[in-house]
């Protein structure tokens, strides 16, 4: 599998959605099983994740990301955009926000 290369530093400035940086815990399904990853940085149109999981680019991801100590969450779907070796970039369905 080749990795699609991630956004350079210099699409920043194509972006719809300022980003934001954090290290949050998210967990997320594909068709098959559960994962969990780490969310690096987000904005209202998308996450960049951390996982070990290659998956491919088209592939729709359901994801929860939990807001409080109960994991009670936003839930959401998205598609793989990019990939790289560390993870992935997701870009958020807004139709299937729950």
């Amino acid at each position: 599998m080749q990795a699609i290369p991630s956004p350079s530093e210099n699409d920043e400035d194509k972006r719809q959605y300022p980003r934001r940086y954090c290290s949050r815990s998210i967990f997320f399904s594909d068709s098959n099983r559960p994962y969990d990853g780490i969310i690096k940085n987000l904005s209202l149109g998308g996450i960049y994740v951390e996982a070990p999981i290659k998956f491919i680019t088209g592939q729709v991801l359901k994801v929860a990301i939990p807001v409080d100590e109960n994991r009670r969450g936003i839930k959401l779907k998205g598609k793989v955009i990019w990939l790289n070796q560390k993870g992935f970039g997701l870009a958020f369905d807004h139709r299937s926000r729950k």
